[in-house]
């Protein structure tokens, strides 16, 4: 009976140690984030902002990012709206990953996972907003 239970104590202690981290490589769930915040962006002399959204789709190592209008800049890349995100890495306290628009303009995104904020900045302005996952397949009404 010793032996059983040892042997199956060991077999669950390496079934656990064999667990992927939470990383590009192991991330299987699909995460969906909507991070409400301000943009702001520099122009010349005169500075913008105001209100915005970001939305994210990360699942298996991949992800794509959603940005206000006012921080969109010309790229190919996009499908709908959505800008495929380069070098992801989900982390279990936070989640970086780059973005390219073009040639010339780039930029990069952390999300804080244990306070829920999303910074993004690059070329096109920057953001800062608290986000919440989200599920796509629902309509999500206010009132």
């Amino acid at each position: 009976m010793r032996r059983y239970l040892l042997a199956a104590m060991t077999l669950g202690i390496c079934a656990a140690i064999a667990q992927p981290s939470d990383t590009t490589a192991g991330a299987s769930s699909a995460l969906n984030l909507v991070c409400e915040g301000e943009w702001w962006k520099s122009g010349g002399t005169v500075g913008r902002s105001g209100d915005g959204r970001v939305r994210l789709k990360l699942d298996g190592g991949q992800g794509t990012v959603q940005l206000p209008e006012a921080l969109s800049a010309p790229t190919r890349n996009s499908v709908d709206g959505w800008i495929p995100l380069q070098d992801l890495v989900i982390a279990e306290e936070q989640i970086t990953a780059k973005l390219r628009f073009n040639m010339m303009a780039s930029a990069r995104i952390e999300i804080d996972r244990i306070n829920g904020v999303l910074y993004f900045s690059g070329s096109p302005g920057n953001f800062e907003g608290d986000c919440r996952p989200y599920d796509p397949d629902v309509l999500e009404r206010a009132f």
